[in-house]
């Protein structure tokens, strides 16, 4: 059975980065320099974006998931005694002035129309690695009981980066804990 709830939560944790990537139209050039390619790139547990000059190294108690690509991820890893999923990108939309605010909106839409009600929608702000970020947290009932997802999206240099944070309800509070110590490693280079 934990197999299947790990499955349930990397569902989750890659459906809500697709989900956000098509939101905000991403597309990346197949021959993007790395000097202009906003992703993200995973070097063992150092993660790092070479053009938006932000890097991160996550503890051993995070294992990277191979899972197939989906549009608009560059990583995702798995807390190996909580199962919670965290993900991130870095992408470069189509157009350079996304609102973020209304792009958590559009993305939020099509949660909607995909699982139905969502609950405890809640709406904040946070600071680190020297950027400004919109978070978006929510409750929605996964393939395997109820999920609690949590993002951070901000702009820099014409890109946008996020993250997703992604656990079962009833211990998301430490997910959730767990994803914000890892994420405020972020540092800008």
């Amino acid at each position: 059975m934990r197999s299947w709830k790990v499955v349930g939560a990397v569902g989750v944790g890659v459906a809500a980065l697709s989900v956000l990537a098509s939101v905000l139209g991403a597309a990346r050039g197949s021959s993007a320099s790395a000097s202009t390619d906003p992703s993200f790139h995973v070097d063992g547990r150092r993660v790092v974006s070479k053009a938006l000059k932000l890097e991160m190294s996550l503890p051993e108690i995070w294992m990277r998931l191979d899972v197939p690509a989906q549009p608009g991820s560059d990583f995702l890893f798995q807390q190996k005694d909580t199962n919670t999923v965290l993900g991130g990108y870095g992408l470069a939309p189509d157009e350079h002035d996304v609102n973020l605010e209304s792009t958590l909106d559009r993305m939020l839409d099509q949660k909607r129309q995909k699982w139905g009600a969502l609950e405890s929608i809640r709406w904040d702000d946070d600071s680190f690695a020297g950027l400004d970020w919109k978070t978006l947290s929510f409750s929605m009932i996964g393939p395997t009981g109820p999920v609690r997802n949590k993002l951070w999206v901000a702009k820099k240099a014409g890109a946008v980066v996020g993250f997703t944070c992604s656990g079962a309800v009833p211990t998301f509070a430490e997910s959730d804990r767990r994803c914000s110590d890892v994420i405020h490693r972020l540092e800008a280079r």
